[in-house]
Order: C-alpha cells, then sequence, then structure tokens
C-alpha cells in the first residue's frame, strides 16, 4: 500500500490553501498512492483567535464545504483522504480530523482531546475538547488520530494505547518563536517524538503543517515510523513535501 504524507504550505487564502490541497492529493493519486494525510488544520492553519464570533466563521461543520471535496475526491479516486480541520458544530469550536474512506463515507471522526489548542482564557463555551478515542477498522487495519499536544497529554495518551490501534495517524503544527537554526532544534525535538511514537505501540503517520505567518508559524515535515519507533522516511521541513512510502 502507497501512502502519502503531505505537509502543505498553509497561507491566509484558504482557498487557495483548499485548491493546494486537493491538487497534491491528485499529483499523490498519479503517484499510485492508496491513503492520503494532511496536517492539523490543513486547510485554514490554526488561526483561531479566541474572538469567537470570528472563529466561528472560520470553522466549518462536516459534512461542510472544504471537508465536502475532501469526500468527494475520496470516491472519484478510489482512496482513504484524511486531514485536520476547525470544526463547527452549532455554536461550539473543535480542533478535529477526518478519514474518508474510497466510498468517500466518514469512517473516523476525531476531535482532539487536549485543549492546548487554544488559549485557556478563550470562552469554554465555545472553545471546546473532545472526550473519546475512536477507532476505525479499514482495509489496512485499525486506525486512530491523535492530533498535536494530545501526544504530550498523558490521560489521552493511555487511552490511545488501550485502544491499540495498527496505525496512528498524527496531524499536527509545531512552529518555534526562532528564527534561526530551527532544523537543529526540530532535530533535538524529534528524538522525544520519535520516542512517543515509538511509546504508542502503532505505526505511526505525522504531518506536520507549513506556514510561514509568524502569528501561526509551523515547521512542515512529514514521518513514518514503524511499531518500534524506528523512523522509516522523512522528508525536510521548512518547505512543502509530499511523502510517498510504501508499506
Amino acid at each position: 500500500m502507497r501512502v502519502a504524507i503531505i505537509s502543505n504550505r498553509v497561507t491566509m487564502d484558504y482557498r487557495a490553501n483548499q485548491k493546494k490541497i486537493l491538487d497534491l492529493a491528485l499529483e499523490s493519486i498519479r503517484k499510485g498512492a492508496e491513503l492520503i494525510l494532511f496536517p492539523e488544520a490543513a486547510a485554514t492553519g490554526l488561526v483561531n483567535s479566541g474572538d469567537a464570533s470570528a472563529d466561528l466563521m472560520v470553522a466549518e461543520p462536516v459534512p461542510g464545504p472544504r471537508n465536502d471535496e475532501w469526500s468527494k475526491f475520496a470516491t472519484e479516486n478510489n482512496v482513504y483522504f484524511a486531514a485536520g480541520l476547525l470544526e463547527r458544530d452549532d455554536t461550539y469550536i473543535f480542533d478535529s480530523a477526518v478519514l474518508y474512506n474510497p466510498d468517500g463515507d466518514l469512517v473516523l471522526h476525531y476531535r482532539r482531546n487536549d485543549p492546548g489548542w487554544h488559549m485557556p482564557t478563550d470562552n469554554p463555551h465555545v472553545y471546546r475538547e473532545g472526550t473519546e478515542i475512536p477507532t476505525a477498522e479499514t482495509d489496512f487495519g485499525e486506525v486512530s488520530f491523535l492530533i498535536c499536544g494530545d501526544l504530550w497529554n498523558d490521560d489521552v495518551f493511555l487511552k490511545l494505547k488501550r485502544r491499540n490501534p495498527d496505525w496512528l495517524l498524527y496531524p499536527f503544527a509545531r512552529g518555534f518563536d526562532i528564527t534561526h537554526d530551527i532544523e537543529s532544534v526540530w532535530n533535538a525535538e524529534l528524538v522525544c517524538y520519535r520516542d512517543r511514537w515509538r511509546e504508542s505501540g502503532a505505526t505511526v503517520l505525522a504531518a506536520n503543517s507549513f506556514c510561514e505567518d509568524p502569528r501561526h508559524a509551523s515547521v512542515g515535515g512529514a514521518w513514518y515510523t514503524d511499531r518500534t519507533g524506528r523512523l522509516l522516511a522523512s522528508s525536510l521541513i521548512l518547505q512543502e513535501s509530499v511523502l510517498l512510502v510504501d508499506m
């Protein structure tokens, strides 16, 4: 099975981001991908500001305009499609991720459990978290999501380990408040990520968002580790990338 782990460049032009997501996905299909993974909040970036009225306009329902296009893409190309998004559910906002199967069905819908995606002072009646770690049975095994800070939340991580999925899809958006030597800083931090991925006991596909806007910066990159935490493939950070791996 060929997998495309994609770190797309995120700008403040959400329509352009969505078009680029679909273009990169199509490019991956042409190279034989059967499963495609995009990062956390792939079409918008983590642009939540704490202004609920503004953030509710950015977030989208499930089903919604952008994720409907992801579902349609999965159907038309007979592929699994996974990506993160800022989700609106009535007056609530979640940091979520979705997985569509080749029939376009939503087979896994996850809401980040860890609250670190928003400020502690944000309105708790608007900015919300999930409480469960759902799994989905697919053609390639049992799959779960974690999103970004979930990985470092011991309670959330324990729930994941109890589910014991075959595959962990890990969209995230990691950046640094520095302007130099970012690669060295990330390479040192990657050791900690790999240790945690190994502890999960799952095969991990990780996609980090690439955003150059200093307000929402993230450094990009994609990684594939086996159940022992061995790094099998990765892409460069600080650029848009498509990592193709054969399982």
